[in-house]
């Protein structure tokens, strides 16, 4: 009777873990918070989302499509999100689309995934002020592992790219987006700026493809990224620059590190890890946005002295940043 009431209360305990997760199927919309049921599933026409402020969790789940690389517009789509914001897509394995998640003219957070030998791993098309953050996820063995389409604001954060055929990283005219703290490597190519790709912040990457970087038609900020190697010039030879690339002060070890190069090359201590060596870094412990010379304004202020006995310091205003930077007057003695 015992092993009776016992298998009883597994089955029941069991229709409520399942009663939590939903079966996906094919041409699926997603309006409300929904977590999948783990498993593979093949989904040729994928699903979709329908509604804002919807949390998508796969929970594991493995989604199988087609493949017919249509370009620049596909046509399979594991998940397909337009016009919808405040999305969250997260812990999905997803393989064999012709794009594996498509953003359009959304803000998203994208983070815990797997997206592979897909076409185009994540595609983000749209003119607005997107703002989606694609972090924490593997995006392998595709072609293009990440496509940026007239799309700015993005972060693409700790994600590890490589594999992919063609470019870790596709932008086309693609700008004001942040590209930090990601792993780069046996890609076709590390991160492709092209067409009017501008304003874009690359910094805090490992770096480790043939060609690291290709910059077309505009100045590309690419400082502290370590390039799998420390010599200035094997470094200029993984970059190919048709517009002006700063790449120094550069990591002369993966990232995190305390160590930097100065403008000369030479790998010198950065404990702040701020991108300003110490030798030159006025504020070791930089607290707060830097300003100059690793400091930022409220530890400007508190570097200067008051004007009277007795008297409190001022608030930091441009005349004392511009005094700190030009390094005159109360400022001279500090450098």
């Amino acid at each position: 009777m015992k092993g009776v009431l016992f298998l009883a209360a597994i089955i029941i305990l069991s229709s409520f873990v399942y009663a939590d997760c939903v079966v996906p199927y094919d041409g699926m919309v997603i309006t409300e918070d929904t977590t999948f049921c783990e498993g593979e599933y093949y989904l040729p026409n994928g699903i979709s989302i329908g509604a804002d402020n919807v949390v998508l969790d796969c929970n594991g789940a493995k989604l199988i499509g087609i493949k017919e690389a249509y370009y620049p517009f596909p046509i399979h789509l594991a998940i397909n999100n337009v016009l919808k914001n405040n999305i969250t897509i997260m812990n999905c394995n997803i393989t064999n689309y012709d794009a594996g998640l498509f953003l359009g003219r959304t803000k998203s957070l994208i983070k815990n995934n797997q997206i592979s030998n897909s076409y185009i791993g994540i595609y983000s098309y749209g003119t607005d002020d997107t703002k989606n953050l694609i972090e924490n996820n593997e995006i392998y063995l595709n072609n293009f592992g990440i496509y940026l389409f007239s799309s700015i604001n993005n972060t693409i954060y700790n994600n590890e790219i490589f594999s992919n055929a063609w470019y870790g990283i596709h932008s086309y005219s693609s700008s004001f987006n942040k590209i930090l703290e990601n792993e780069f490597y046996s890609n076709g190519l590390g991160v492709h700026l092209l067409f009017g790709s501008s304003n874009n912040l690359i910094e805090h990457n490992n770096f480790n493809d043939i060609t690291n970087l290709y910059a077309s038609d505009n100045e590309v900020n690419a400082k502290n990224n370590y390039w799998g190697t420390i010599e200035i010039l094997e470094i200029s030879n993984t970059i190919l620059d048709f517009s002006p690339v700063t790449f120094v002060p550069f990591l002369c070890e993966p990232y995190p590190t305390n160590f930097i190069s100065n403008e000369n090359g030479e790998c010198i201590a950065d404990n702040d890890n701020d991108g300003i060596p110490n030798s030159e870094d006025k504020c070791p412990d930089t607290i707060g946005e830097q300003v100059v010379y690793g400091c930022s304004c409220e530890q400007i202020s508190d570097l200067k002295p008051g004007k009277d006995k007795g008297l409190y310091k001022e608030g930091c205003n441009e005349n004392i940043i511009d005094v700190f930077t030009r390094q005159i007057g109360w400022a001279k003695d500090l450098f």
